[in-house]
């Protein structure tokens, strides 16, 4: 909006009802009965692979739950990859061909093999196989312990996806949010894509929002714990946080919105004026210099980068209400973006830079809009009778986080671009400002 300023057991319980329910219509499970009914789906939707999820293969393990912990991280992952619809193969009736397979409409077999290895760890070995050329697409071992099997299942499958389409998953990415733990009490928080994981990450015990973090790792918020609202962080992921710029004179000492380049190297902030107002400026950290980048009459906030570093998306009301705006990082060549709505705000650019996601007032309602910006044209992602806000995309851009009240308490949600395949990342009110980022 327009402004100036450990593992969760239930969580796993979410999981396994989601693996219950299925993308598909099989009868799921590891006790199907050979010769029982069983459905087999024509799989693959629009754009998607099908592939068929073997019985991981475990031999000299002590851990008899290893290999189907395996298999419902990875099924997880997979079903929610936007990519690969997973198909079991205990669904189908035995023996199980790659013939039964094609004909299910499957075209890729996914095996996973664990054996121990050398100094107490564990070896995965990954196999792909098109079903349809009878070859390997994909070959990779890991290394792992049992603490790190959960870890290792999202690195196998994001490896997988980036095999198959060139762009890696996000199963083992995070998204960084701000959590209110009482009134006037906000921090930032962490948890996986799929909900598990939850992790706190500031302690200050204040008021502390606007996250952003750059390509490398470079962690920047607002906090309120020393009284005035100033830019906390850390430069580099082992350091402690601190106050960032200390060294801000008089009024900039208050800053907000910070917003890391993709390389690190600038931050865009909102500083306000003698107006009474707030402009974007852009501070080197290396040099300890801000340069103002914007100067009229209004507000100007929310500065996003755009993918490559050479434009800056911001919010305005310089021309009477907030729209969504497009600048040089020096604050040349302006131009308005959008010109349908009263009050469009939210800036958050696709990982291609193709795409603009924002928020726009409807009937007193913010719902969740892509701007094509090839296309010149927006597309609402998000209806309904409630609000949806903080857009923030998912590395590879097939999905995108936000706020949402759709149950009546603010909690984090993650939609496709179509809108229509939605779920909650998580049971917990009173999140907001959700931030995904591959750098853990």
């Amino acid at each position: 909006m327009l402004q100036t300023g450990g593992d969760n057991s239930g969580l796993g319980r979410r999981r396994a009802a989601s693996l219950l329910r299925g993308l598909c219509s099989f009868v799921l499970g590891w006790h199907l009965k050979a010769g029982e009914p069983q459905v087999v789906l024509n799989a693959g939707r629009p754009g998607q692979m099908a592939m068929v999820c073997a019985r991981p293969e475990v031999s000299g393990v002590e851990d008899p739950a290893l290999g189907k912990t395996l298999l419902d991280v990875a099924y997880w992952d997979l079903a929610h990859s936007g990519a690969v619809q997973p198909l079991l193969e205990s669904a189908f009736p035995a023996p199980v061909t790659h013939l039964a397979m094609r004909q299910a409409g499957a075209s890729l077999l996914l095996r996973t093999m664990v054996k121990p290895g050398w100094t107490g760890k564990l070896i995965l070995r990954v196999e792909v196989t098109d079903l349809g050329a009878e070859s390997q697409v994909f070959r990779k071992a890991y290394s792992f312990d049992g603490k790190t099997l959960a870890r290792t299942a999202h690195r196998l499958v994001d490896d997988v996806i980036g095999a198959l389409t060139g762009i890696p998953g996000v199963a083992g990415s995070r998204i960084i949010f701000v959590h209110e733990l009482a009134h006037g009490r906000k921090e930032l928080f962490q948890v996986d894509p799929d909900g598990e994981n939850l992790t706190r990450i500031t302690h200050h015990e204040s008021l502390t929002l606007s996250p952003s973090i750059s390509e490398g790792g470079r962690l920047a918020y607002v906090t309120y714990v020393a009284g005035l609202p100033r830019i906390w962080g850390r430069l580099d992921p082992k350091e402690p946080f601190r106050c960032l710029f200390p060294q801000l004179p008089g009024a900039e000492a208050m800053a907000f919105t910070p917003a890391w380049s993709p390389d690190g190297r600038r931050l865009a902030m909102v500083l306000p004026n003698h107006r009474g107002d707030s402009d974007i400026s852009v501070l080197n950290p290396a040099k300890g210099r801000t340069r103002q980048i914007t100067g009229n009459s209004g507000i100007n906030t929310e500065p996003a980068w755009s993918p490559t570093g050479h434009q800056i998306a911001f919010t305005s009301d310089r021309e009477g209400s907030p729209q969504i705006y497009l600048m040089e990082p020096d604050g040349s060549n302006v131009r308005r973006l959008t010109l349908e709505g009263t009050y469009n705000a939210s800036p958050a650019w696709s990982p291609d830079g193709g795409m603009l996601a924002y928020v726009s007032r409807m009937d007193g309602r913010f719902n969740l809009f892509v701007y094509k910006l090839a296309e010149g044209k927006a597309y609402q992602v998000t209806r309904g009778a409630v609000s949806s806000e903080s857009p923030s995309w998912s590395p590879d851009g097939r999905w995108i986080a936000f706020a949402s009240d759709q149950d009546g308490r603010r909690q984090l949600f993650v939609t496709d671009l179509s809108g229509t395949n939605q779920r909650k990342l998580l049971d917990l009110p009173g999140c907001q400002s959700p931030v995904w980022t591959r750098t853990r």
